[in-house]
């Protein structure tokens, strides 16, 4: 029997702890369709050679950047570490790749729409702006954005296999005429100055490992007096770098989640002021207390899932279905997870400090 690439191992990660995350363990599907994927479509979402290529490469990258022996902005770890999950995000968590606390009367899906809505809202979108989705995933919040607002919205994302997504699920939608997506370098944009009248980003540049380059870009494509509205993952007042807790929980979250080191609020106000982005506005919502549950709730497994996940792994390695070193590489993303929970009930991470800057200049 041959052994199956790459792409088997990241089914099995899907298969276990999908079950125990967000919208799986509500609408379990083994066989799905083109816009919801089911357990089969994580074996066949791309090409074992890609998938197998993407693995090897992220792993090898992102150790590297954890080991401080790797700097610089590194898009090919980003397309690489989405080639990767993008699948099994759209399982086991939706369209829309962020998170949200969970108030009274939401579920999953209404929380994080309802985040996106708070943005827009703060940014003063309207129907008549031209609107940059800077790292657009699968494009959820553009649609929902739009529906909101009516605004004319293009996402840009690093990643082809998030770009043919965005457009089915938008052509789904029916709203392939205002929402449209560009696949590019979010540092690095192929359009001209001055061209979107709002630019917003969810959870997205703390992919760059220099948030100036990121800025810069957004500061450039904007109108002048044009608004960029984001939610960064950040460390927080709380983090203590002396602390090896913390600084195992960033490691974890860096590592799980295809990031160079974690940003701070002081590296985004200079990043920004550099980029003449001017601040009118920031508040860290992962201090607020009128939710039900916290942002990290869905992600909180117990330690028998995780070790049912492990094992389930190490059994498809040990029978030949799964490439050497699958149960390794299992570990090493299910160390999000880990990061995530530990840093979030200890406030000593953020993936929702919102900021809104005004664009400097006439």
């Amino acid at each position: 029997m041959s052994k199956p690439t790459t792409i088997v191992f990241i089914a099995v990660i899907a298969i276990a702890t999908a079950l125990f995350l967000s919208r799986a363990s509500e609408t379990l599907r083994f066989i799905g369709d083109e816009e919801n994927p089911g357990i089969l479509d994580l074996f066949r979402s791309q090409s074992q050679a890609t998938m197998k290529r993407s693995s090897s490469s992220y792993i090898e990258k992102v150790s590297a950047f954890i080991a401080g022996t790797k700097t610089g902005q590194d898009t090919a770890m980003i397309d690489d570490y989405y080639n990767i999950v993008t699948t099994f995000y759209e399982y086991g968590w939706g369209d829309q790749f962020h998170f949200a606390h969970i108030q009274e009367g939401e579920n999953h899906d209404s929380s994080l729409s309802r985040h996106e809505r708070e943005l827009a809202d703060k940014m003063g979108i309207k129907a008549t702006d031209k609107v940059l989705d800077a790292g657009s995933g699968v494009g959820g919040p553009a649609r929902n954005i739009h529906k909101h607002t009516n605004a004319r919205i293009t996402g840009i994302t690093i990643n082809d296999f998030q770009i043919q997504r965005a457009r089915y699920h938008t052509k789904k939608a029916q709203m392939s005429e205002k929402v449209d997506f560009v696949q590019g370098d979010f540092t690095k944009m192929p359009f001209q100055s001055s061209t979107f009248d709002k630019v917003y980003s969810i959870e997205a540049t703390c992919h760059a490992t220099d948030l100036y380059d990121v800025y810069s870009e957004i500061a450039r494509v904007l109108k002048p007096g044009g608004i960029y509205g984001t939610y960064e993952w950040l460390t927080t007042p709380l983090t203590d770098k002396s602390n090896q807790q913390h600084v195992d929980w960033l490691n974890d979250i860096e590592f799980g989640s295809g990031l160079p080191p974690m940003h701070s609020f002081s590296d985004v106000l200079v990043a920004a002021n550099k980029a003449g982005l001017e601040l009118i506005h920031e508040h860290d919502h992962s201090f607020d207390t009128d939710y039900a549950f916290p942002w990290y709730q869905k992600l909180d497994m117990s330690g028998i899932s995780t070790t049912i996940t492990h094992y389930f792994t190490l059994g498809m390695e040990t029978l030949g279905f799964a490439e050497p070193g699958s149960t390794a590489a299992h570990g090493a993303l299910m160390r999000a997870v880990r990061g995530l929970v530990g840093a979030g009930k200890t406030k000593t991470f953020t993936p929702m400090h919102m900021f809104v800057f005004r664009k400097v200049g006439v």
